[in-house]
């Protein structure tokens, strides 16, 4: 067994840029900052090394560091700034991640690292909240997490065409079939599974005027990843029940999240969103 080693100094690039390249390779030589104005724009600023000559960039976004990337530049540019104007509709408590691809003259692929405008934490301490997320993974694993699918809602896309006016830019279809009621196609990104960790819901009723009211409450608790936004909907696989998230409370490390505290709310049984529940049925079964 051989090991080999390289290294390179300041100024330099490192030698692998010399070499045929295969695939896109990822590097920290693409420096980028990201300068949000909340609902109108964010600026992605990004540097490359002068020994690169004149290269195209293409910037990508993603709602999570992991992806999926969607490319927003619609050809790629020669300037060293990018302005994401479909960031209009966020809110302050939407995450947004951006990534610099760089073509070089000779056609060469480089991407940068994925940059957001959230804090990041000292080296210190995101060791330690690493360790406090594997044991908390570790936990749900292995005793208290229940398997989940996921379902972002989306607030970005193409409009909703069986019910969205444009005219007035309202809904007039609350139980849409095409967007369930958010407005977009689609409604939701396809699920993907998760652990949580379920508290139990409080078996307790009143006698209203209309009638027996019942909570359908439930407060639920998860790791920091994937990050849930308010309005996702989360679907419970042993039971099959289905719960919008109304509210979450993050407990941080350097305004960095380490875990997410759910408060849910049970859908009823006849609510269009359990269209959804589609995706996590075989299909021989449907």
């Amino acid at each position: 067994m051989s090991l080999g080693f390289g290294f390179h100094l300041p100024g330099f690039f490192p030698t692998f840029y010399n070499l045929p390249l295969q695939r896109t390779v990822e590097t920290g030589y693409i420096q980028a900052k990201c300068y949000p104005t909340f609902y109108k724009q964010i600026v992605v600023e990004f540097s490359v090394p002068s020994e690169w000559g004149n290269c195209l960039f293409d910037v990508y976004r993603a709602e999570t560091n992991a992806g999926p990337w969607g490319k927003i530049t619609p050809t790629p540019i020669n300037s060293n700034f990018f302005k994401d104007t479909t960031t209009m509709d966020f809110s302050k408590f939407m995450q947004g991640w951006y990534l610099v691809e760089c073509e070089l003259p000779d056609g060469r692929r480089i991407q940068g690292l994925p940059t957001t405008w959230e804090n990041k934490r000292t080296n210190w301490v995101e060791i330690r909240a690493k360790e406090i997320q594997r044991r908390e993974m570790l936990l749900l694993t292995k005793f208290t997490g229940v398997e989940t699918y996921l379902f972002r809602r989306k607030h970005y896309g193409m409009r909703c065409t069986n019910c969205w006016n444009p005219t007035i830019e309202k809904v007039t279809q609350d139980h849409c079939p095409v967007c369930l009621g958010t407005s977009f196609e689609g409604g939701y990104f396809p699920g993907f599974k998760t652990l949580i960790q379920y508290e139990p819901t409080p078996n307790d009723s009143n006698f209203r005027y209309q009638g027996r009211e019942e909570q359908n409450t439930s407060p639920a608790w998860t790791v920091a990843y994937p990050s849930i936004e308010v309005f996702d909907v989360v679907l419970r696989v042993p039971d099959w029940k289905l719960y919008r998230v109304d509210h979450i409370l993050q407990t941080e490390l350097q305004t960095v999240p380490v875990r997410q505290v759910l408060s849910l709310t049970e859908l009823a049984k006849e609510s269009i969103e359990f269209d959804l529940a589609k995706q996590a049925i075989p299909t021989n079964y449907q």
